[in-house]
């Protein structure tokens, strides 16, 4: 399996025709959370920190990003994300698609379009949408490497 090289990238849904980054930003007065940005804002720049075999950091704007119940959220302690090579995504992510899972592979990153309680639905604000640990099953993210 190919592993991620470390490295700085920006991140999108890999299968986006779209051009919409993953970035940081607060929504509804909660704390600042992971969120795929409207199509056209400048990307943010992540920092991926190889920690063990396929296990990585991920840094953005000097914060790491960890789970915080269903959400990717800040935080100020490094979090071991366990990465994996996604191989059936065409263009542009294809050969640089990657998905990002829990250490124990049980959730992994993914969107939703619906609104809804915190508890229960992701919500979408602003354009864009939240992004959340669902179970089972992880999208495949574009890691569009920049230096």
């Amino acid at each position: 399996m190919a592993e991620l090289p470390q490295g700085i990238y920006e991140l999108y849904y890999a299968d986006s025709r779209i051009q919409a980054p993953l970035g940081l930003d607060t929504v509804d007065g909660q704390p600042p959370q992971v969120v795929q940005l409207p199509a056209g804002t400048p990307a943010p720049r992540w920092t991926v920190t190889k920690v063990a075999d396929n296990t990585f950091t991920f840094s953005i704007g000097g914060a790491f990003v960890a789970p915080s119940g269903i959400w990717v959220e800040p935080s100020s302690e490094a979090y071991g994300w366990k990465v994996n090579k996604v191989y059936t995504v065409p263009s542009p992510g294809g050969e640089s698609s990657y998905a990002v899972w829990l250490p124990d592979m049980s959730r992994g990153w993914n969107y939703l379009v619906l609104g809804g309680r915190r508890n229960v639905i992701p919500r979408q604000a602003n354009g864009e949408l939240l992004i959340w640990l669902y179970p089972g099953a992880a999208y495949p993210w574009w890691f569009k490497r920049v230096a």
